[in-house]
């Protein structure tokens, strides 16, 4: 077996050292004077005598000191256990220790310098002690302690020992409520005033009632020995980012009037006695940090200060809904109280930071009021600088993704990285790694990254693993996390180099690599591997855990090891021990091989589960392409089927990270930006952060989700590392449909400047800024450019593409086992060509004369208006005919992508005859529809919200439909979808034949199916419907305009719009716009339209907000309601410079019953503008009125009854 070699390396691993360092530098290592390292320190721990070590308290320490003169600096290392804030003179100088664990406890540095005065000065600190409701984050000696140590003989006068004095504060208490899900992160504060010390830390304070401290063990750095107590090592980590904020709103006021400023501004209110009030004060953002509350009086009064990242609109099931709304929702979170002692000017902090978008305030007073002087908090979170930039002008959203991205990585990163601020506080090394990489990506620093590296280090066990999670008081292990843990140092490798460090970290590589070894079965995939391997959150995965068998098979298991064990080679094979890498790389030769025979489902063309080929799963194909067990144009084809596969595992926001590299990785950049689902949802939800988990989320801040704060770099930018340090670069953009985007990267030798802009003609103009002695190489369409460092300009015009291919399908010569690219290799059905991945230029062609039955076609790939992706015929005969039957819903469907001509094809049969659905996907462009014939596309024997026939109600169809372009935007305002060209085109009883419409959401994140629900009129640009006959369509119009600025529809013929009475209830017209602009009609016939039960039925429809739309020699023939209707209903807007010019109108609105019965034009509502012209009107009765008021009724018209004689009007000589 491979592990034979293991004996012989083991011997090699002796000879080499297993570790190169004992501590990470500190932040301030520079100021700490090397005699300190040197063994045990002069300075002692104290704690409080007589008092239990390690119960829950709150102490505070003082030392009063003499100086003659102000030195230009005081630098002294304080720690504590559990913690401290740290004060001289009154001025809180020092918040700490990070976190770390016993045999690596951080002390911080601090320079008093700026606060000593002359005299007599005093430090004072309050140092706590959870006891046993610590944080799971918060490790333990399990005895309160304090120590300050002086740097030298010059401050060693406030070295900790008996000099000190000491009190216990009895004011404190834990204060703990319930919290919906997993909660680990520390009890609540009660605070009684009247026992507490006010005043304590400032230096006028009377202390003579306090005790000297009791002295302990004296303090000792890590390196020592024979050493019972805290290890200390120098925090590697820079102090917390300190900021005030004020709240944006308050939300809820019941009981109390506030003042007008109040809480943007210092206001202060009174809250009068024997009273309750109950605020909601709303950060407007989530935040982290300390709230302060100034007060005075009220003794007696109950204060309870509440903090929830969201109102829930069900506890049960930890529903919260839209994060910005609270009607009917509840308060469910931890809180701190505080009793009133009914003294003046008091202050209350939080000893320990909070999470929170809302605070809940509940105030109960007594027989005193309680003024309320002031309530803000302080921002609190590790210092990062965003130093990344991304500016993609017409895309403004892409950027808000980023700036909520942002947030979440910082308020998940405090002394360590966190999985969520709320609920753990807890660094996972599976989050971690992705955390990792949004630092490395957006800022220069590296001190919370090589944390994190030495923290999982610390971890590990004698068996040989990290823990899954670290620091903690809680074992844990997630063996997968392992794993990650040694990818994030291939990263830090990869981006940073620091290759001596790293060097240091590879024997624990080589631990974590031995433990899973020994599971390795024959067959070189690895067995059942014990303790939690949590892979993701999916639906499908039990507790987060892979699809496994019972003797543990897994191929996302494999897969984890294979990425791994290849990292480990390079790094091994670099910087390591070379025959080490060797023997990985063995192992991994063989596990690769293991995998593509054990997994690859031959029918499927996808990688299952496990090997009984049972389940498949997003996660693995990614990972298989990651790992490179298949590439080129197979890895493009499994990556198509996991973007498109709704029967496989899907991925949650997490997983996300890695099934967007795979992406990139077989080709498929491109598509980043077109599956952003996941984060539009969320912020649909009013949620400024990203949530752990598909909905119900219990954490509403995961960075995990921050992935974007990567991939927009990485991959839309391009900007990647191609050597270890960044020593190479290479940049390769993905700019999907963007036209211009900008940005920079951090790289350690400076920055990574890009600018792109690409013309319609698909030319490239862009320019690249490298750092001083980095070269790289520039890729574009498959071509590659050199880089150099400085400057460099590029203009390449568009290159062939992986597209401009020609596929085959016919259903009567094909095979699925062909590979469609000539002829007589074509495929045979709609499915098989449905697993194509599309590029420009691209062809698919359907055999004359064939017909598919019970089939539909799914094309996916998007290709550009000057290189469009073709879907027509070859060969002679008759159109191609798609039939899918009458209990499919599609006939062809494209979804969130554009650039296709589609032509010569026919349609019948189904509910949507080609539907290309647009869902938050922007600025696409080119759809054309040409010679194509659809008929029998209806449900007109379904009442509408009815059963349908047992199809699923979805947002693009509400009724069949020859042809719909529809989309939806959850924020409104944006282009969808331009240059759509619909042209030669038949249609015969489909319920509508034509449909172009943008929809948004609704308050509960679903898509609305009614008319007031339309969005930006700017949703679709240039429509264009040109020589199109409608005929019969039994529903609401012919051809129905939604949403669209520009275009022309022209020399159209629209006859029997509402066929056999069918209709709807709301109404039926030939021709309706709604929040249409800018658009001309002309040369178009609309007849014989049937009202049937609706309440109209007339030719063309003017429905709401319609601007500047022309109708223009156009003819009106015997529509059962009027010829036209105004109804500018004011849900959307007036109707605008709607003009009816140089048309001929006969023999409409013969309906006996109705809203416009005996009127030519209908006017529905008074919100409406326009005129009618130059139009000849042939009376149906002579009692037939022609008024339109308040449209104008232009001199110019002609009006003729019913025996042809001009009533209204002048004679035009001929």
């Amino acid at each position: 077996m491979i592990n034979r070699t293991l004996v012989t390396l083991l011997l090699i691993i002796m000879h080499f050292p297993l570790c190169g360092q004992i501590r990470l530098p500190g932040y301030q290592g520079e100021k700490v004077n090397p005699a300190l390292y040197m063994g045990q320190w002069p300075a002692r721990w104290i704690s409080m005598p007589d008092e239990p070590a390690d119960i829950y308290g709150v102490y505070h320490f003082r030392k009063t000191f003499e100086l003659d003169t102000l030195p230009q600096h005081f630098w002294v290392h304080v720690s504590a256990d559990n913690r401290y804030k740290l004060y001289i003179n009154g001025s809180l100088v020092s918040l700490g220790p990070a976190r770390g664990n016993v045999f690596n406890w951080n002390f911080e540095t601090v320079d008093l310098s700026s606060c000593l005065r002359q005299g007599k000065n005093v430090l004072a600190a309050v140092v706590w002690n959870y006891g046993d409701k610590k944080p799971l984050a918060q490790m333990s000696f399990n005895r309160t302690g304090f120590i300050v140590q002086g740097n030298t003989a010059a401050e060693a006068v406030v070295n900790t020992n008996d000099t000190w004095v000491c009190i216990k504060n009895g004011g404190y208490s834990t204060w703990e409520t319930p919290v919906c899900g997993y909660y680990v992160a520390g009890p609540g504060e009660l605070l009684d005033a009247a026992s507490y010390p006010w005043g304590w830390e400032q230096s006028d304070y009377d202390d003579s009632g306090w005790v000297k401290a009791r002295q302990e063990l004296a303090g000792s750095m890590k390196g020592g020995a024979d050493y019972p107590g805290r290890l200390l090592v120098p925090t590697p980590i820079p102090p917390m980012d300190y900021k005030v904020e004020r709240f944006s709103e308050v939300r809820k006021a019941d009981g109390v009037r506030l003042p007008g400023k109040f809480p943007s501004q210092k206001q202060a209110f009174t809250v009068p006695a024997n009273s309750k009030i109950h605020l909601i004060l709303d950060q407007g953002q989530l935040t982290t940090g300390y709230l302060s509350m100034f007060f005075s009086g009220g003794r007696g009064t109950e204060v309870r200060l509440g903090y929830t990242e969201a109102y829930y609109s069900n506890p049960a099931t930890g529903a919260k809904d839209n994060r910005n709304e609270l009607d009917g929702k509840m308060f469910v979170g931890y809180e701190d109280k505080i009793i009133c002692d009914g003294g003046n000017d008091r202050e209350y902090t939080n000893l320990w930071w909070r999470t929170w978008r809302y605070v809940d305030v509940r105030i109960e007073t007594k027989n005193e009021p309680l003024v309320i002087e002031d309530l803000y908090s302080t921002y609190s979170a590790y210092p990062f600088v965003r130093e990344a930039r991304f500016v993609a002008p017409e895309n403004e959203y892409l950027e808000n993704i980023l700036e909520i991205g942002w947030r979440t990585a910082r308020l998940c990163a405090n002394e360590t990285y966190m999985d969520c601020p709320y609920y753990e506080q807890l660094q996972y090394l599976g989050d971690t790694r992705i955390q990792a990489m949004i630092t490395l990506y957006n800022t220069h620093d590296t001190c919370m990254v090589k944390n994190a590296l030495e923290q999982g280090r610390q971890s590990i066990v004698a068996d040989g693993i990290t823990m899954g999670r670290y620091p903690t008081n809680s074992h844990q292990f997630i063996s997968s996390f392992s794993l990650w843990w040694i990818g994030m140092g291939y990263d830090y490798w990869m981006y940073r180099g620091d290759e001596a460090y790293l060097k240091t970290l590879l024997p624990a590589y080589r631990t974590i690599l031995a433990w899973y070894e020994q599971w390795l079965k024959p067959d070189h995939t690895l067995g059942y591997v014990p303790y939690w391997f949590f892979a993701d959150w999916a639906e499908g995965f039990p507790n987060g855990e892979p699809v496994r068998e019972k003797d543990g098979n897994s191929a996302l298991q494999d897969l984890m090891y294979l990425l791994t064990l290849e990292s480990v080679v390079k790094m091994e094979k670099a910087f390591g021990l070379p025959a080490m890498g060797e023997h990985y790389a063995k192992i991994a030769s063989a596990v690769k091989v293991a995998i593509r025979k054990k997994y690859w489902d031959v029918s499927r063309g996808l990688f299952a589960d496990t090997y009984k080929h049972n389940s498949f799963s997003q996660h693995v194909n990614s990972l298989a392409v990651l790992a490179g067990v298949i590439t080129g144009d197979e890895a493009r084809q499994v990556m198509h089927s996991v973007l498109t596969g709704i029967d496989l595992i899907q991925v949650t926001i997490y997983f996300r990270y890695y099934l967007n590299q795979a992406l990139n990785k077989a080709g498929l950049g491109d598509e980043l930006l077109e599956h952003l689902g996941v984060w539009k949802e969320q912020m649909a939800l009013g949620l400024t952060t990203w949530a752990e988990r598909p909905e119900p989320s219990r954490s509403d801040c995961h960075a995990w989700g921050a992935s974007p704060n990567i991939e927009f770099y990485r991959v839309v930018l391009g900007i990647d590392s191609d050597a270890p340090g960044f020593g190479k670069v290479r940049i390769a953009p993905n700019l999907g449909t963007l036209k211009k985007v900008s940005g920079t990267v951090p790289h350690p030798l400076g920055d990574i400047a890009v600018n792109y802009e690409v013309d319609k003609k698909g030319k490239l103009i862009a320019t690249v800024d490298l750092p001083e002695n980095i070269k790289g190489t520039f890729v574009w369409k498959g071509q590659n450019y050199p880089l150099v460092s400085g400057h460099q300009a590029f203009t390449i015009n568009q290159q062939a593409s992986a597209g401009q291919r020609k596929y085959y399908v016919s259903s009567s010569t094909g095979d699925d086992s062909n590979d469609g690219l000539t002829p007589k290799r074509a495929f045979k059905t709609l499915a098989k060509a449905s697993q194509l991945r599309l590029f420009p230029g691209d062809s698919l062609l359907l055999r004359a004369g064939d017909i598919w039955l019970k089939e539909s076609l799914f094309p996916v790939g998007s290709g550009r208006p000057e290189n469009p992706i073709v879907i027509s015929s070859y060969g002679k005969g008759a159109r191609p005919h798609i039939k899918p039957g009458h209990d499919a819903i599609y006939g062809i469907r494209i979804v969130n992508d554009a650039g296709y001509k589609i032509k010569g094809l026919e349609v019948s049969d189904c509910y949507g005859g080609i539907v290309v659905w647009e869902e938050n996907t922007y600025n696409h462009e080119y759809i054309w529809i040409e010679d194509c014939y659809f008929h029998d596309i209806t449900d007109k024997d379904e009442p509408i919200g009815g059963g349908r026939n047992g199809r699923p109600v979805t947002p693009d169809l509400i009724y069949g439909m020859g042809v719909s372009i529809c989309g939806a935007d959850a924020f409104g305002g944006r282009t969808l979808l331009s240059d759509i060209t619909i042209t030669k085109c038949k249609f015969d009883r489909c319920d509508v034949g034509i449909e172009v419409i943008g929809r948004d959401y609704d308050d509960t994140g679903e898509w609305r199916r009614h008319g007031h629900d339309l969005i930006s009129a700017k949703a679709f640009l240039n429509v264009n419907i040109s020589d199109c006959d409608v005929q019969r369509s039994y529903r609401t119009g012919g051809v129905m305009l939604y949403c669209i600025t520009g275009g022309t529809a022209e020399n159209i013929i629209i006859n029997e719009t509402g066929y056999e009475g069918i209709g709807m209830w709301w109404g039926v017209a030939a021709f309706q716009c709604a929040r249409v602009h800018n658009y001309l009609v002309e040369n178009c016939t609309f007849s014989n339209t049937i009202k049937g039960k609706s309440p109209d039925g007339q030719g063309f429809d003017f429905e709401a907000d319609v601007h500047d739309v022309v109708v223009r020699k156009c003819r009106f023939i015997n529509n059962e309601g009027p010829a036209v209707l105004y109804y500018g209903d004011s849900w959307a807007g007036i109707n605008k410079g709607c003009v009816i010019d140089s048309c001929y109108i006969e023999g409409n609105n013969w309906s006996t019953d109705g809203d416009y019965v005996g009127k030519v034009f209908g006017v529905g509502k008074p919100a409406n503008e326009g005129i009618i012209k130059n139009t000849e009107i042939h009376l149906r009765t002579d009692d037939q009125t022609f008024d339109c008021a308040p449209i104008v009724f232009d001199a110019s018209n002609r009006v003729y009854n019913t025996t042809g004689k001009l009533i209204y009007g002048t004679e035009i000589t001929k």
